[in-house]
């Protein structure tokens, strides 16, 4: 199960200023909880609220956040019916696919699970949700934790220093990874894995190996691959992540397979930290060292 969860956030909540304030600090890839575009004009029938309801002062600053903190969102594509109200439309998705939780300004008929803003408590489910969690350490697990940024997600970067994919065990894990996105997922523009540089490096035989990984890649995509070294007196390349244009996760025991049986901790980042990591990992990096030579493209098949 994915460690980030979906709500669904009436707009007339968040076009309130108590309510806004109390709830927007509290959804973010690093706090496990993203708010649905539900509808997909969400944002503009806050504003449009917010305008009529909000102080003007309080109105701009709503509209504002919303419009800056977009890493806090996910976009679905969901039916919405003009006929029924909010809170119908919300519940019709249950069913078929259903937000972790609904927040709405009333529950007239006591459904679950809504809440009612202002009304329920921050630390007890279903809002209450984990950052944190360890995971088995199989390929369709690791996957799984991360599948609501896999899905959804335009940028896919793999960080893992000692990523092989002449070991089974990484292969495995990086087709999960991409098996899990779907007809729904956007088109996937950047895909990359970023690793060390080991000594006695031979790009033809790494071309070699990193061609295994072409079956698992779709057509029209292209794998880049970043061989980076260490800066003198610079941070060791060690922890793992996977991270996303909507946001990150770190993969304590790395992101290849283990023995049956054993797990690794999971954790959600944070969005500062999210941040920092993807500027370490791009080609203007001031943390760790690349030449040009040391990338290797590798062109889908599947």
């Amino acid at each position: 199960m994915s460690l980030i969860k979906e709500f669904a956030v009436e707009p007339r909540v968040m076009a309130t200023w108590t309510h806004f304030n109390s709830l927007w600090e509290d959804f973010g890839v690093g706090k496990g909880r993203l708010i649905s575009k539900f509808p997909v004009l969400w944002i503009n029938k806050v504003d449009e609220l917010a305008r009529l309801h909000s102080k003007p002062v309080q109105a701009s600053a709503i509209s504002s956040k919303l419009r800056r903190d977009t890493h806090k969102f996910i976009v679905k594509s969901r039916n919405y019916s003009g006929t029924m109200d909010w809170l119908s439309n919300a519940r019709a998705q249950m069913n078929a696919d259903p937000f972790h939780a609904i927040i709405a300004t009333e529950n007239p008929n006591a459904a679950e699970p809504v809440l009612i803003a202002g009304e329920f408590a921050k630390d007890e489910p279903p809002f209450q949700v984990l950052s944190q969690a360890s995971v088995p350490r199989q390929a369709a697990d690791l996957a799984r934790c991360a599948s609501l940024l896999l899905r959804h997600s335009e940028e896919i970067r793999l960080i893992d220093p000692y990523f092989d994919p002449s070991v089974a065990r990484f292969r495995n894990s990086f087709r999960a990874f991409l098996q899990m996105r779907n007809a729904s997922s956007p088109r996937l523009r950047v895909l990359e894995i970023h690793r060390k540089r080991d000594a006695g490096f031979s790009f033809e035989d790494l071309a070699q190996h990193y061609s295994r990984l072409a079956q698992s890649i779709p057509a029209g995509v292209m794998l880049k691959v970043y061989f980076w070294q260490q800066r003198e007196d610079g941070p060791d390349l060690h922890p793992r992540f996977l991270l996303t244009d909507v946001g990150g996760m770190n993969f304590e025991n790395g992101l290849d397979e283990g023995e049956p049986g054993t797990v690794t901790l999971v954790t959600l980042l944070e969005h500062t930290v999210w941040q920092k990591c993807v500027r370490d990992y791009c080609r203007g990096s001031t943390t760790f060292a690349i030449t040009p030579d040391c990338i290797l493209e590798i062109a889908g098949r599947r």
